[in-house]
């Protein structure tokens, strides 16, 4: 499935197994130093100084991991001279994409650039791409598909440097790297939009993906658009034969996400309220790389749109825990919340890495 060889027993084949991926989907600095022909300690100064490296997707025992395809796309945009760049699916379309996308969330002052980036780009693209027009046969416009990623308003305040994709988006993009294997090609929107599609879950009613939720409150079949974008990417000129529609609902109000009873934020360093800002979450790690992992439970921080951890006015860390019960005798544990909704947790050990005001991956 790719080109990447990971050595049997190696945390990087151990953890992508555990993970129930193929070979060669995750990576460690040894495999990312072969990928990109420089020496590991060429890689730590990349990870460092370059802030649109990929975030690593965990650290087991200081070294960090990687999805394979995070790399594989970050090399097609920064660094298309590394001789693994031949052997990827990631080509000059999926390498303008992440670039738009990387510039779309420099210019909001992100920090970190997500699948909602990516959506973005290919809302704004010019001339319009191909995912577009499968939107608007549904009756999803240009200015709509802007409003349903949530990112077209302006920002105010300091503007983070850091252009990182975060895990996530880089796990979509597992999908899209092995479909686009299967069927012979190089990695493009359609095959990044579908992934996201069927990478995407519910919690509570609600997608994840707030363009396809947003979206599918406003009337549109989530079924058809993926069956459509399908049906593209196999013959483009398909798309003449589509049925127009039309949404059918009102535009879904906007409401500021609830917060547990008694629950508040205090301002950031920079003087925001988090709660007025884009979020996001990662697992607690110590300075030495390890996971924080206490009496059985790794703790996720809440993180604001500036990047900073999310605290209470009292300074007490909020977010969530996660208990990780004993893996069976095949295949990998099982991580459940403790509680199922955001907390406030106890304070930190000291050893916890950018608490309590640094900036997550030391971003300034």
């Amino acid at each position: 499935m790719s080109s990447v060889r990971t050595p049997p027993g190696s945390i990087a084949s151990t953890y992508a197994r555990q993970s129930g991926l193929a070979e060669g989907q995750i990576v460690g600095a040894r495999e990312v130093a072969a990928m990109l022909g420089v020496t590991r300690q060429r890689v730590g100064q990349i990870i460092r100084d370059d802030r649109t490296f990929p975030v690593s997707v965990t650290a087991i025992s200081g070294g960090r991991l990687w999805y394979t395809p995070g790399i594989e796309i970050w090399i097609a945009a920064h660094r298309p001279g590394a001789a693994s760049h031949a052997t990827s699916r990631f080509g000059d379309e999926a390498a303008e994409i992440l670039r738009a996308a990387e510039a779309a969330a420099r210019s909001r002052g992100d920090g970190y650039v997500g699948n909602l980036h990516f959506w973005l780009v290919i809302a704004e693209a010019v001339p319009p791409s191909l995912v577009r027009d499968v939107f608007w046969s549904l009756g999803v416009d240009r200015a709509e598909l802007l409003r349903a990623t949530g990112l077209s308003g302006g920002r105010v305040g300091e503007r983070s440097q850091a252009r990182r994709m975060n895990p996530h988006v880089q796990h979509l993009l597992v999908r899209a790297s092995v479909d686009a294997e299967a069927n012979g090609r190089d990695v493009t929107s359609l095959d990044m939009a579908i992934a996201f599609i069927d990478g995407d879950e519910r919690y509570r009613g609600h997608r994840h993906d707030h363009l396809l939720d947003y979206v599918e409150r406003r009337g549109l079949d989530v079924g058809e658009l993926r069956r459509r974008l399908e049906a593209v990417s196999a013959d483009p000129r398909s798309i003449a034969t589509f049925e127009p529609r039309a949404l059918t609902k009102r535009r879904p109000a906007f409401r500021r996400p609830r917060l547990p009873k008694g629950l508040a934020f205090a301002p950031n360093p920079l003087g925001h309220d988090p709660s007025t800002l884009s979020s996001g979450a990662a697992f607690a790690v110590r300075r030495d790389g390890r996971t924080l992992v206490i009496d059985g439970e790794q703790w996720f921080f809440r993180i604001d749109g500036d990047g900073f951890y999310v605290r209470t006015p009292d300074g007490h860390p909020v977010g969530y825990r996660y208990r990780v019960d004993p893996p069976p005798r095949r295949g990998r544990g099982n991580p459940r919340p403790v509680n199922g909704f955001i907390e406030v947790l106890p304070m930190p050990p000291d050893d916890v890495a950018h608490w309590p005001d640094g900036r997550f991956e030391r971003e300034a």
